[in-house]
C-alpha cells in the first residue's frame, strides 16, 4: 500500500484520519493510476502538466491540490475515477469550458469551478461534492443518469445566468427539466 495526501477517499480508499479530506488516505495499488498536477496555470489536456506525463483517463485518481493560486482550463472531456481540487492554501480555479465530466469530483474549500463557454453544454456523468465555490456562468448543465451535485455546508453555488438544468435518463433522453434564475 502507498500513502498519498491530501484528500482522496472517493473510490477504493480507506480513510486513515478523520475529518474532511485533509488527512492521509491509503489506496490499494493496481486499481488506478495516480495523476498529480505538477504545472502552474495551464491546460488540462497538456500531458506536461501531469506527474504521469499523460492526461488523466477513466479509472484514474487525480489531484490538483497544489498550495498555490492557479487556473486549470478544461477544453475537452474529463474522465477519471476521482478528482480532488484545492490545497490548504491558495486558490485553484477549474475553468470547465463544456463537454463531459465523468467521475467523482471533490472541490475543497479553496477550490473554484467555473462553468463557462456558452457554445458547449456541460454534461455531468458522476457526482460533484462541493466544499468550495461553483460559478455557473453560461451554458446548459445536463445531469446524466444518477448524477448529482452535493453542495456542502459553507459551499456556494452561484448561478450567474438564466439557463436550464436538464436531468438525462438512459440514452440521454430528458427526464425532467427545471429552470432556475
Amino acid at each position: 500500500m502507498k500513502t498519498i495526501c491530501p484528500f482522496d477517499g472517493f473510490v477504493k480508499a480507506a480513510v486513515l484520519a478523520s475529518g474532511f479530506g485533509f488527512g492521509l488516505f491509503t489506496v490499494q495499488p493496481g486499481f488506478a493510476t495516480t495523476c498529480i498536477w505538477t504545472g502552474g496555470s495551464g491546460a488540462w489536456d497538456n500531458p506536461a502538466n501531469w506527474s504521469t506525463l499523460t492526461v488523466p483517463a477513466a479509472g484514474d485518481n487525480v489531484y490538483i491540490t497544489n498550495n498555490a493560486t492557479l487556473t486549470v482550463t478544461v477544453n475537452s472531456d474529463m474522465e477519471f475515477a476521482s478528482l480532488a481540487v484545492g490545497g490548504t492554501s491558495g486558490a485553484i480555479t477549474l475553468n470547465w469550458n463544456g463537454g463531459w465530466l465523468s467521475g467523482k469530483l471533490l472541490l475543497g474549500p479553496s477550490a473554484i469551478l467555473n462553468l463557462v463557454d456558452d457554445s458547449n453544454d456541460h454534461i455531468l456523468d458522476g457526482v460533484i461534492t462541493n466544499y468550495g465555490r461553483i460559478n455557473w456562468q453560461q451554458s446548459m448543465w445536463d445531469f446524466n443518469n444518477a448524477s448529482r451535485l452535493e453542495n456542502q455546508s459553507g459551499a456556494l453555488l452561484d448561478v450567474q445566468c438564466d439557463r436550464t438544468i436538464v436531468s438525462l435518463g438512459a440514452n440521454n433522453s430528458p427526464k425532467t427539466s427545471e429552470s432556475r434564475t
